[in-house]
């Protein structure tokens, strides 16, 4: 009940969300919207496809951890185990990468904007479209190889995804290839933030008060997208995995409510960069300022009707 009510929530708040971004973003926010809009694109489409899922989300089958492929995954392959990790896999790196992309044309628009009219030619969508490709070869690598460790169990109609325990080497393997693919990319990340508030500082002088705070507010603004995933993400899926791997008798329990924490990742995401980036903000202001001047003029209009009833002829009569 819970999720579903995040579930409604999230989507209740992305949608303006979105809206907001594509149509409110001045001239000077057009390439930080475009990399926003991609981020958000992958962001949500993974919450939608992780927690669209009907509990229990997880379980112990034969002594081995396992994830339901519901909701969603079992509308779209509902018999192919190695389709839904591979799509799953897809949606996480493609997100991840979103925001790697998102700190480096932040960087680059501060420091190289040059580079930014290069990367919007020809050459750069090339660029990008390789960029993109090589990212779905390897996720479909690291499909392959996730596939290898898991084993498809059938419970009650629905299919599990079950970490097979018998080959702890290829769990080993697993793990280091995500730890080989991923590091890089928390590691430029890291960098990038770093770069882009040294430039800041060392160009503060010559920025005016208002273009300073712009600039500062969109780097910590990306600085939250990074936060709040590993938060509201991360933090609870290592929580399973360690759970998992000490046979915690908690487990189910503690991983069920784990698996709803995401959700608030979404609403949060959407909260706070509204509230960072000033248009978005002064645009959810004026629309907030026009409902409550409609809802006042819809009581000032009952109280008018209410008076001129026929119940009150008196008061009919003088109008």
């Amino acid at each position: 009940m819970l999720a579903t009510a995040l579930n409604i929530l999230q989507l209740v708040i992305a949608l303006p969300y979105l809206f907001i971004i594509a149509t409110q973003s001045p001239p000077e926010l057009h390439i930080y919207r475009n990399t926003l809009l991609n981020y958000s694109f992958w962001f949500f489409l993974w919450l939608i496809w992780l927690e669209s899922f009907r509990v229990p989300l997880i379980d112990v089958i034969d002594h081995a951890l396992c994830f339901a492929l519901d909701g969603l995954a079992s509308v779209a392959f509902p018999y192919d185990l190695y389709a839904n990790l591979a799509i799953m896999i897809i949606i996480v790196n493609n997100f991840i990468f979103s925001l790697v992309i998102c700190f480096f044309y932040r960087y680059c628009q501060l420091a190289h904007p040059n580079v930014i009219s290069k990367l919007s030619s020809h050459h750069g969508i090339l660029f990008w479209t390789a960029i993109y490709t090589t990212s779905l070869v390897v996720s479909f690598f690291m499909a392959h190889e996730a596939a290898t460790i898991m084993t498809e169990k059938r419970v009650g109609g629905t299919l599990y995804a079950c970490i097979n325990h018998e080959v702890p080497s290829k769990v080993y393997l697993f793990v280091t290839i995500c730890c080989i693919i991923y590091s890089p990319a928390c590691c430029s990340m890291v960098v990038l933030t770093f770069l882009c508030v040294k430039f800041l500082r060392k160009r503060r002088s010559i920025m005016t008060t208002r273009t300073y705070r712009l600039q500062l507010l969109l780097t910590a603004n990306l600085i939250s997208l990074l936060v709040l995933p590993f938060l509201f993400d991360g933090i609870p899926f290592m929580v399973i995995l360690s759970l998992a791997f000490l046979e915690h008798p908690s487990l189910v329990p503690v991983g069920e409510v784990a698996m709803k924490i995401p959700l608030v990742d979404g609403i949060l995401t959407c909260v706070v960069t509204v509230g960072f980036i000033t248009p978005y903000r002064m645009c959810v202001y004026r629309f907030l300022r026009r409902l409550a001047k409609a809802l006042r003029c819809n009581k000032q209009l009952f109280k008018y009707t209410s008076s001129v009833s026929p119940e009150n002829p008196g008061s009919n009569s003088n109008v």
